[in-house]
């Protein structure tokens, strides 16, 4: 093997193996189409379609590390739910706070982000339970739809936490 040329050790090539295969899935490599996720997502048919296309690294890293690991063990809703909530924290709550507070738990905001993104998750739940689509209304109709689902579960998440 060439000096320039570095390999990943082995036991982490599945990992990035299906890193690579999650984010294949949501077309982040697609010539000629650099927003196509943002597209994808505001025009999607559902909810659960949306998050399926919003933020395609977020949703590669999920997949792999928190939703795949849970499923076996607490089915395709619950493990959906854990995964929204771990987004919510992990990755929104959790850094905000850190970068405005420090390490400084007790001055933490209530975890907005986190009750917001479960809320997004049940509702995307509901949705499909209830066999909600509107793959039909034209772009701006759905991405209309799209949007207010989403603000309607951050005003509630906000309005949940700040009561608590």
């Amino acid at each position: 093997m060439p000096a320039t040329q570095t390999t990943m050790p082995a036991d982490h090539r599945p990992l990035s193996r299906s890193l690579a295969r999650a984010l294949r899935a949501r077309g982040i490599a697609r010539p000629g189409r650099p927003f196509g996720w943002f597209v994808d997502a505001m025009g999607a048919a559902s909810l659960r379609q949306f998050w399926q296309h919003w933020n395609p690294l977020y949703g590669a890293l999920l997949q792999t590390l928190v939703y795949r690991p849970l499923r076996p063990r607490l089915g395709r809703q619950g493990s959906l739910l854990l995964t929204f909530a771990a987004s919510g924290w992990l990755l929104h709550d959790l850094p905000i706070n850190l970068l405005v507070h420090g390490a400084t738990p007790s001055l933490w905001w209530p975890p907005i982000c986190t009750v917001s993104f479960v809320l997004c998750g049940l509702l995307a739940q509901i949705g499909e339970a209830l066999g909600l689509h509107y793959g039909a209304w034209p772009f701006p109709g759905r991405a209309a739809v799209n949007i207010a689902q989403i603000l309607a579960c951050s005003a509630a998440g906000s309005a949940i936490c700040m009561r608590i």
